[in-house]
């Protein structure tokens, strides 16, 4: 496996007030792709797993055990690699190092039981490319927004896209949920909104001419938990499969906070 080292830099600073000590918190860049082949005595025709990893995570001017960065990277971690650890730099390897044990245990006997006859074509189908990219989302005033975009291509008709939006309170670091934002009695007229926002989108005026679109045809429109506080309005997002089909794509409906009123805390 060929590991590319790390690549960290300061992205920008912004002054935090954390009780009555003054927390300087910025972002710093982790970048590192890892390439590993199948057939190590083979390596130009070999499969192989490619891993890229380019994201922002908190950094902090305090060494407390419960800092503002430290409660953010946990939860980024968390979501983008499904693992329990605070350290950016311990988690992207360890997440490398996970998907390439993964696929030489499902990969290499197959690969082995054809790999002296004519399958390129297995073998092409036996590349497995994934990439994670986390952008920081500076937006409403006293929320840190984070954005996570995954691909994943495995061989199959097509690629795999999830995003995951973010919200962390740049005071605390603690995500912020809906029910934080959102009125739990005025869910059902947040959920209207969105489907009226919705409608706007695709341009059409009636629930059945947004079927005909693809939209809506299995589930009924709700707020999406996927969400992110914008300066003005609130972005929700929908994975593909979410409210349409693979070939409609994502959808990201975007309301802003004039319309909300009433339905925001």
């Amino acid at each position: 496996m060929k590991i590319f080292p790390h690549a960290t830099h300061i992205m920008f600073v912004v002054l935090l007030l954390v009780g009555c000590q003054k927390e300087q918190l910025g972002f710093r860049s982790v970048t590192c792709r890892s390439v590993d082949c199948l057939d190590t005595t083979d390596t130009a025709s070999s499969p192989r797993i490619e891993t890229v990893i380019d994201m922002e995570f908190a950094v902090s001017d305090t060494h407390s055990s419960e800092n503002v960065s430290d409660v953010i990277n946990a939860c980024v971690i968390e979501k983008a690699f499904d693992m329990q650890l605070k350290d950016p730099d311990m988690a992207a390897d360890a997440y490398i190092h996970q998907q390439v044990e993964r696929y030489r245990a499902e990969m290499l006997d197959l690969y082995r039981q054809h790999k002296d006859k004519e399958t390129s074509e297995l073998f092409l189908a036996l590349d497995e490319t994934h990439q994670i990219i986390g952008r920081v989302s500076r937006g409403r005033e006293g929320f840190i927004g984070y954005v996570i975009q995954e691909t994943d291509m495995t061989g199959a008709a097509h690629p795999y896209h999830c995003t995951t939006y973010l919200n962390f309170d740049e005071k605390t670091g603690n995500a912020v949920e809906l029910g934080d934002i959102f009125l739990e009695s005025k869910m059902t007229q947040l959920s209207d909104i969105l489907l009226d926002k919705l409608m706007e989108k695709c341009g059409v005026q009636t629930l059945q001419q947004l079927n005909d679109a693809g939209y809506l045809t299995q589930t009924d429109m709700t707020p999406s938990r996927l969400f992110l506080l914008e300066k003005d309005s609130v972005s929700f997002f929908y994975n593909e499969y979410d409210i349409a089909p693979y070939s409609t794509g994502p959808t990201e409906i975007k309301v802003s906070c004039e319309e909300l009123k009433g339905v925001m805390k």
